[in-house]
């Protein structure tokens, strides 16, 4: 007698199955690495919402059309040489700790960490 369901089609099946890690337990350096990339994305995210926020709040802060021009410029170019001081200084720790399992897991937490202090600088312009 056939099985109803062919073995390669439920072989298939539980393949194409996403496994996502646990992040409140990870179980695993592996684990907890993907919990932080996922934290890290949505950190980015954010601190793109903050920015664009940031920059609409400069309209109503500004003195002058000529003020807010400059006060745009000077942002754009402070997020831009942030994202560069950022990943510079995070990466620090990964050649600190270089050959050593947790060298990317301690750049990436520097990362989030930095992204979060971002955060909160572009809060303020509210």
């Amino acid at each position: 007698m056939k099985p109803a369901i062919p073995f390669n089609f439920l072989l298939l099946i539980i393949a194409a199955v996403p496994v996502f890690p646990e992040c409140d337990h990870p179980e695993s350096l592996f684990e907890s690495k993907s919990c932080m990339y996922e934290e890290f994305v949505s950190l980015n995210k954010q601190v793109d919402i903050s920015y664009k926020a940031a920059l609409k709040s400069l309209v109503v802060q500004a003195e002058s059309k000529q003020n807010l021009e400059k006060a745009k410029l000077k942002l754009i170019s402070a997020q831009k040489t942030w994202r560069i001081f950022r990943d510079q200084d995070c990466a620090v720790y990964s050649a600190l700790y270089f050959g050593n399992n947790n060298a990317g897991q301690n750049e990436l937490q520097c990362q989030i960490d930095r992204t979060k202090q971002r955060i909160n600088e572009l809060n303020e312009f509210k």
